[in-house]
């Protein structure tokens, strides 16, 4: 039986579909839930809380009560923990995959995720720091990760579970 970890940006749409709130994309996700294992988890981790409490501190008027509302249905679940066990085997070596494939090789100083290119396409990698934590926390502990973002720079590094139930 495969777990699931959801990404930050589902985790909006999954909760509306646990609080009984219809959207495109929740029903997208009542799809795929009818079609997976239903003694299959689905687990959150503290770098999903953190993104979205931040998004409730910063949210205009118009949406603070439905974040308010996504962050209290997070603090009835079990939050996985972000620990020195995956930072140490998992985050620095998907970091560190990263930076071997797309920094810079004569600027050595950019060390940021932002600042890196595909060095076939030129373009940037468009990977976000907690991206590669959320990452590191799904291959820990063996879960498929669940997004709305394609990760292919993450994907073309390390061998990992990654499904889109939204597009």
């Amino acid at each position: 039986m495969k777990d699931y970890l959801l990404d930050t940006n589902i985790i909006s749409h999954y909760a509306k579909l646990k609080m009984g709130i219809s959207s495109p994309e929740a029903e997208k996700i009542r799809n795929y839930l009818s079609i997976i294992n239903k003694d299959s988890k689905k687990l959150f981790c503290a770098i999903n809380v953190g993104e979205i409490e931040y998004g409730h501190q910063v949210a205009p008027k118009d949406y603070k009560d439905e974040i308010g509302k996504i962050c209290e249905y997070l603090k009835n679940n079990e939050i996985i923990s972000v620990d020195q066990d995956i930072a140490r085997n998992c985050y620095s070596e998907i970091r560190g995959l990263l930076y071997e494939k797309y920094a810079p090789k004569k600027d050595k100083k950019k060390r940021r995720l932002n600042e890196w290119k595909d060095p076939i396409t030129d373009q940037v990698i468009q990977v976000q720091e907690n991206d590669v934590w959320i990452c590191a926390v799904a291959k820990y502990y063996n879960l498929t990760l669940i997004t709305a973002d394609k990760m292919e720079a993450i994907k073309s590094v390390i061998n990992i579970d990654i499904q889109s139930w939204i597009v």
